[in-house]
């Protein structure tokens, strides 16, 4: 027996469990449809999180208009090998991405420039390779 009310979203609550509820129900029907391939006419973006050694992943997300598709995750290796791994999720299917961003907070500042000369080794000049660093300290209290 429910006693309580839960609003959708909290005050500290990005997405709430509606919005995520029926984002996999878009995904469910996409997949049943489609597969995991992306929606005609669309180019990817890949988003990485780099962790080095120790448990945590690195992850790998991309994101096509409004699907996701699953992670690919792996640990253990150094930022270098990470950046190589990132560019050959890249390369193994350049046609679809047009922009890798990296986490560059942190161990992930040295997978950029490695990113960038691999696909410029690889001779792909026009995808944007991009650091994005986010952390600073809260502009107001939390209320």
């Amino acid at each position: 027996m429910v006693l309580a009310r839960y609003p959708a979203a909290g005050p500290r609550q990005l997405v709430s469990e509606e919005d995520i509820a029926r984002a996999r129900a878009r995904y469910d029907v996409h997949v049943a449809i489609h597969g995991e391939n992306p929606p005609v006419g669309t180019q990817g973006v890949l988003g990485c999180d780099i962790a080095e050694f120790g448990s945590d992943y690195n992850s790998v997300c991309a994101r096509f208009g409004g699907l996701v598709l699953p992670f690919r995750q792996w640990a253990g290796v150094d930022v270098v090998m990470s950046g190589d791994k990132i560019a050959d999720i890249f390369l193994d299917d350049m046609a679809k991405f047009a922009a890798v961003y990296i986490d560059a907070t942190g161990v992930g500042s040295g997978t950029v420039p490695q990113v960038w000369r691999r696909l410029r080794t690889a001779g792909v000049r026009n995808t944007f390779v991009s650091g994005v660093k986010v952390a600073r300290e809260a502009d107001q209290a939390a209320a």
